[in-house]
């Protein structure tokens, strides 16, 4: 019985992998075959770029973390709620039980996953320490699932999707959707030296952007309630931030 319900999920999870594939693949399709490429230059080239991928050397791994997009809520209420901050406003290390802790801190989020399964994710791409104390303390103030090695399947793939939807203006999509649009800027002139620098630079900047755009929403977010109630007039609003750094 239990490893008929193990297939069951696992099947779900598998059709829902390949939903958000297509959600992917669909609109870059759509603006290949409208920019003038037959449907057998689309064919080759898929055939060709399967074959190459293969042949991939890249290190990283990727890895599954299912049902995670919420754990930034343990981030944002251990950094807003004035309850998890010292006299000088900054998060406190929190033990992981107590009146003050971790258990506690995630009770006040929607997350209903146990402590340590949420402090294993958190410690894994080093958003949590734990101290010599035996308290855990927030690193990183801002959530992000990035590592030297590994690679987050759904977030990265979520991204990928929302940047091909913003650059095709939802060109596949099946229902009217609001135009997305997206913006750049550029220079073909910087020596390869400063191109860290430039990545911290944006990163810093972006943050405090990101502040001001995760505040916005906030504000104009339902209750939880109207939520449940209301779920198929609501939408999923955010905003994508990378640099880039190619040839000339």
């Amino acid at each position: 019985m239990r490893k008929s319900k193990t297939a069951l999920v696992q099947k779900r999870r598998s059709n829902a992998d390949q939903q958000i594939i297509g959600k992917l693949l669909a609109p870059i399709f759509v603006l290949l075959r409208k920019s003038g490429l037959t449907e057998q230059q689309i064919t080759s080239e898929l055939i060709s770029a399967r074959a190459r991928a293969t042949q991939s050397r890249s290190r990283i791994k990727v890895v599954k973390q299912q049902e995670i997009y919420n754990y930034s809520e343990v981030v944002d209420t251990w950094l807003k709620d004035p309850s998890y901050a010292t006299t000088s406003g900054r998060p406190m290390d929190l033990p992981l039980a107590g009146q003050i802790s971790i258990s506690n801190l995630i009770k006040l989020t929607r997350i209903t996953h146990p402590p340590k399964v949420v402090l294993a994710v958190l410690s894994r791409f080093g958003i949590v320490r734990k101290t010599a104390a035996g308290n855990y303390r927030l690193v990183k103030l801002y959530m992000e699932l990035e590592s030297k090695h590994l690679l987050v399947f759904e977030p990265h793939l979520a991204f990928l999707t929302e940047a091909v939807t913003a650059a095709t203006r939802g060109m596949a999509s099946s229902r009217r959707q609001p135009t997305m649009f997206w913006i750049s800027i550029e220079n073909r002139d910087i020596p390869l030296r400063v191109a860290n620098d430039f990545k911290l630079y944006v990163r810093e900047r972006g943050r405090v952007f990101l502040r001001e755009v995760d505040d916005w929403l906030r504000q104009h977010a339902v209750d939880a309630a109207t939520a449940r109630n209301k779920s198929k007039q609501l939408r999923r609003l955010g905003v994508g931030l990378f640099p880039f750094c190619t040839d000339r």
